[in-house]
């Protein structure tokens, strides 16, 4: 618990690390210290929140609704990807804030309920936490690009892609990405 407290004052406030280390559920944690080989056995179930119900408009609320089923599967875990607000240029996985659960899948509110109902049937749920991937709408960045040279060390700058990608545009010019080559 201390080095995890330590890490968290590294990145954030001490009040912000307050908040996390008391969001978190360490009677979980002690049930998994009593089974440390859980994961070797487990049955995952992976799922982009947005997409579980057929209508692709799919809240954390419906999904919540289906544990019972999920259930049935003989599931003992739930990989939601990215849940966080973002712009969804990057299916969730250009994270703006990492605080907030986004409001279209029903926000943190949401999320807590799915947390508390999965419990209650032993399911475990792991979110993927991007930290390597973040939106340009993000505040580390926005203030980066502002001049701010504290959040311009979170980046690596450069002013040409590396050799081994290739650049790859649209014709409007609307957007680009970059292909790995010779992979």
């Amino acid at each position: 618990m201390n080095s995890l407290q330590e890490l968290l004052n590294q990145i954030y406030s001490s009040d912000e690390a307050s908040q996390i280390i008391e969001s978190l559920s360490f009677q979980e944690s002690q049930e998994i210290d009593n089974q440390p080989q859980w994961h070797k056995n487990m049955v995952s179930y992976s799922v982009y929140p947005f997409s579980f119900c057929t209508d692709h408009q799919c809240t954390l609320n419906q999904f919540t609704e289906k544990l019972d089923y999920l259930q049935t599967l003989g599931i003992d875990a739930i990989h939601v990807l990215p849940p966080f607000d973002s712009p969804m240029i990057d299916n969730g996985f250009d994270v703006s804030n990492y605080y907030t659960i986004r409001k279209k899948i029903g926000g943190n509110d949401a999320f807590g309920e799915l947390l508390t109902k999965a419990s209650e049937r032993n399911i475990r749920i792991f979110i993927d936490l991007i930290l390597n991937h973040i939106s340009q709408q993000h505040y580390w960045f926005q203030e980066a690009i502002a001049g701010n040279e504290y959040y311009r060390d979170f980046f690596h700058w450069q002013k040409e892609p590396p050799e081994f990608l290739e650049i790859v545009d649209k014709a409007d010019g609307t957007y680009g990405r970059y292909i790995i080559s010779g992979a």
